[in-house]
């Protein structure tokens, strides 16, 4: 979404804006964590002091254009910002009877659900786990990464069938 009619069009779930979705001017929204708990200053609870602080903050991330990495800074610091109001949504709107694994996949593909399922129009979703590059003692090791990337995408395509949006 080069244009970005839509900051939330790729959502990541995951602590970094991974390589493969790295294209410059397209904007990424990368979570770390729930999404319940994610955004920016999620913890000042006082409404006054936290819209100071993002107002701030929105001051300090005006991009510059013609200034390179200022203005990448600025445009990447408003589009987290648009995105993180955008996002807060998705666990409101989610309502799911289907129990999730206990595991980073699972987590990941419970956040996935939350955000398809709440229609904000974001069209790409990935993330990670593992690591399956272990060079050695690979059988165990493996088998418990495969069945909890099993059991994870078992639970998702279940809520999404569930939901009607498995297609």
């Amino acid at each position: 979404d080069p244009k970005k009619e839509n900051v939330v069009t790729c959502v990541s779930m995951g602590p970094s804006l991974f390589r493969a979705l790295s294209v410059p001017g397209v904007p990424v929204a990368c979570v770390a964590g729930p999404l319940e708990t994610y955004g920016f200053l999620p913890g000042i609870q006082e409404k006054a002091q936290r819209q100071m602080i993002l107002d701030r903050f929105s001051r300090m991330y005006t991009p510059e254009p013609g200034t390179g990495v200022m203005e990448y800074l600025g445009t990447t610091g408003q589009d987290s910002l648009l995105g993180a109001d955008i996002l807060k949504v998705a666990p409101i709107k989610y309502k799911s009877e289907v129990k999730y694994p206990d595991s980073p996949i699972g987590r990941k593909l419970k956040g996935i659900a939350q955000v398809h399922c709440a229609d904000l129009g974001t069209r790409v979703f990935y993330c990670d786990y593992g690591s399956f590059d272990t060079h050695a003692g690979q059988g165990p090791l493996h088998q418990s990464l495969w069945t909890a990337v099993n059991e994870g995408l078992d639970a998702f395509m279940t809520d999404l069938r569930q939901q009607n949006h498995s297609d």
